[in-house]
């Protein structure tokens, strides 16, 4: 209808309504001639198509309006009808026009498809229908794709095209699992062309994974700085370079730690090599002109080499990346080197190590357990002692313990008796240090809560060196020795033994910290060297205390001095500082970020003043939890910066270590020959298994089409 149709129809009915047919108890008036003349409603059940405008009191022709093209003559379609006195003939009239009986076919076709549709809207309704199948069966399938993967399962079998296989590999069993239980996926999976090919297997895996990847990038980007992760492992054939990123989840101060990918560096693994991979990697995902805060690996040369290794490369790009070595390495390294040291201690632990050698054979391994199990003991393996995962020693030392009767009737006379002195000893130190482990290898920790961990179990290892200690584990050795019926006498030298050397001996430089001088005998502590008896109980005693208790103690105090020296950890107290809002003695920290992220010192000055006041209110020895709930943004922007600085900075590298794995379930034996991409992708959805559990599988489906065009998803 055109504009001045509708200036003389504003009370009329639309296209969908139909017209307009008012009945009123009174028509409007008018005079003609001698008499008042009005519109009488029984017209409407006549004319079907006529209809009435109160406002202009005149009738019109519905089906014209909408439908007729020449308008110009009728005054039925334009300005309205209102002589009462001959309406009767002129509607008559106007039914019987070419021009009405027209419209009223066209009107009636309009009806009529209203119902059934156009045969472009059928097609249309068709068409949709036919998409909606294809997203709900690629749904399907998506949702198979990602439950292998998040499980570490293989997708492929061995032979996927032969019907007579038994086994065609967990993808499409899992589709037949499917089609058995939902007929319009069975008729769609039985298709030639049922979309379940490896190619589509892998541009799922590849979507999905960038979308998890994009997830982490953006909330990076919306932090603001980020720090680096990254560790060696092989990989059958290749050198894989695990990168995980660390940073602070939007609207929080929660720390969250992220794996983005096992980038392959067979070619090279020098520093130059190293270094340019992971360049690559943060420009390709649009991160290198994010601040970069830190980077944490092993202490190894071609990583943390000051000249030319991988740190001092990376800072070439982002100078403010300080290198953090990864504490959790380096308090593997204060136990390693200790049981190293102290020729005891290196006994005990060989012994171990030939105790699992011995039970590995699993018919010894299974009467192990079944002696264990008739003396209501409760199970425990031995395990391999690992020197990067000291941890297997604290288990080995409880498993030996707890099973020592069952051990010795199973190995007689094979093993050295002189576990029963020290396993009672190594439980404990190893507790303690297992302690500070866990707090290391947490996700959330923070340095300046690793040193406050850090300072209390060399404290408690300080505290221990006493002969009250002693006593309370010798007391544990003695009742260990009577439980097992064990005569220890002939283990340790007898009466007026002078062990001397025709050489004499020098001390070591590593025990130049140590309190006795115990393993070389240099300076004559030796008390078996002055001919004491050693079969009166207080000396055997003493020579244990000092052979074993103190030099294993004082071992690992040198070691954790050198490892955790104050100036390795001068950074990680100035952090400490800054979260108890000491000006002062954080100024290292302040002063290495304050370029970096524009923190203006005096307006620094003032916010910690206030933010002190404020967090002494809560508590008066607060810590980083009641400073999280009063730093905000817009209050105090300069600590929120530094706060999230402090947060972000890494005490190890736990998290790629973790991720290998992973990459031994993803890529085993039988999956050697999957291609790096493949590896990639699935390594991403099976460590970020909760990004991937919050995708939208519509946008999915939305990414997937941009990239395959043999199957119609877009609605």
């Amino acid at each position: 209808m055109n504009q001045k149709q509708r200036k003389y129809s504003v009370d009329l009915g639309d296209i969908d309504s139909g017209p307009k047919q008012p009945k009123l108890q009174i028509f409007p008036l008018t005079k003609f001639g001698p008499q008042n003349r009005s519109f009488n409603a029984k017209h409407y059940s006549e004319f079907e198509w006529l209809e009435y405008s109160v406002s202009r009191d005149a009738v019109f022709c519905f089906n014209c309006i909408h439908f007729a093209k020449n308008v110009k003559t009728d005054n039925l379609i334009t300005t309205g009808y209102n002589n009462w006195r001959k309406l009767n003939e002129k509607l008559l009239k106007h039914s019987k026009t070419v021009q009405h009986l027209t419209s009223t076919v066209q009107y009636n076709s309009y009806k009529s498809s209203k119902l059934t549709g156009t045969i472009v809207t059928q097609l249309s309704t068709a068409k949709k229908n036919e998409i909606l199948k294809n997203r709900q069966y690629m749904k399907v399938l998506i949702n198979i794709t990602l439950f292998c993967a998040k499980q570490g399962l293989a997708l492929r079998g061995h032979d996927e095209k032969s019907s007579t296989v038994s086994n065609t590999g967990n993808f499409k069993e899992l589709c037949t699992l499917f089609a058995m239980n939902d007929k319009e996926f069975s008729d769609f999976f039985n298709r030639k062309i049922n979309y379940t090919s490896w190619i589509i297997q892998n541009s799922i895996l590849e979507v999905c994974s960038n979308m998890t990847i994009n997830t982490i990038i953006s909330e990076i980007k919306y932090c603001g700085m980020y720090s680096i992760m990254f560790d060696e492992a092989r990989s059958y054939k290749t050198e894989q370079l695990s990168i995980c990123v660390r940073y602070i989840i939007p609207n929080s101060y929660n720390v969250c730690e992220r794996f983005i990918g096992f980038y392959d560096v067979s070619n090279g693994r020098g520093a130059e090599h190293i270094s340019i991979e992971i360049l690559s990697v943060l420009k390709k995902f649009g991160i290198s002109d994010i601040p970069l805060v830190a980077q944490t690996y092993d202490g190894a040369n071609v990583m943390s080499g000051s000249t030319s290794g991988v740190q001092t490369r990376i800072r070439d790009s982002h100078p403010e990346a300080i290198f953090i070595h990864c504490m959790a390495h380096k308090l593997n390294l204060v136990v390693t080197n200790t049981c190293r040291t102290i020729k005891e201690s290196n006994t005990f632990f060989n012994t171990l190590e030939a105790v699992y050698v011995h039970f590995s054979q699993p018919g010894k391994d299974k009467l192990l357990q079944d002696l264990q199990k008739s003396m209501q003991i409760k199970s425990l393996s031995i395990s391999r002692l690992c020197e990067t995962r000291w941890s297997c020693r604290l288990k080995n030392c409880k498993a030996v313990h707890n099973s020592f009767g069952v051990i010795v009737n199973i190995l007689q006379n094979e093993i050295n008796e002189d576990t029963n002195k020290e396993v009672a000893q190594a439980i404990e130190i190893l507790g303690i240090i297992d302690i500070l482990s866990k707090k290391l290898q947490k996700k959330e920790g923070t340095i300046g809560n690793a040193v406050i961990e850090i300072n209390a179990v060399i404290k408690t290892i300080q505290n221990m060196r006493n002969e009250k200690s002693f006593d309370v584990l010798w007391n544990n050795v003695i009742q260990f020795l009577l439980k097992h019926d064990i005569d220890d006498s002939h283990n340790t030298p007898g009466p007026g033994v002078i062990m001397s050397s025709k050489r004499k001996r020098k001390e070591s430089i590593k025990l130049k910290s140590f309190h006795v001088s115990v393993t070389t005998g240099a300076g004559g502590n030796d008390i078996c060297n002055q001919g004491v008896d050693m079969n009166r109980t207080e000396n055997y005693k003493q020579y244990w205390c000092s052979h074993a208790y103190y030099a294993v103690l004082d071992a690992i105090i040198g070691h954790f001095e050198l490892r955790f020296s104050k100036e390795s950890l001068e950074l990680a107290n100035s952090i400490h500082n800054f979260i108890k809002l000491n000006m002062t003695k954080s100024m290292m920290f302040i002063d290495h970020y304050q370029a970096l992220f524009s923190i203006d010192k005096e307006a620094l000055r003032s916010e910690m003043t206030v933010a002190h006041n404020c967090a002494i209110q809560l508590k008066p020895n607060f810590g980083l939890e009641e400073l999280k709930t009063i730093i905000s943004k817009e209050v105090y922007p300069n600590i929120h910066s530094l706060l999230k600085v402090a947060l972000i900075l890494p005490i190890s590298s736990a998290s790629c270590e973790r991720s290998f794995s992973a990459m031994r379930r993803i890529k085993n034996w039988t999956r050697t020959s999957m291609t790096q991409d493949r590896f990639g992708y699935l390594s991403v959805l099976h460590i970020e298994r909760d990004i991937v559990n919050n995708l939208d599988l519509n946008i999915i489906l939305d990414e997937y089409s941009k990239k395959d065009r043999r199957i119609d998803l877009i609605l």
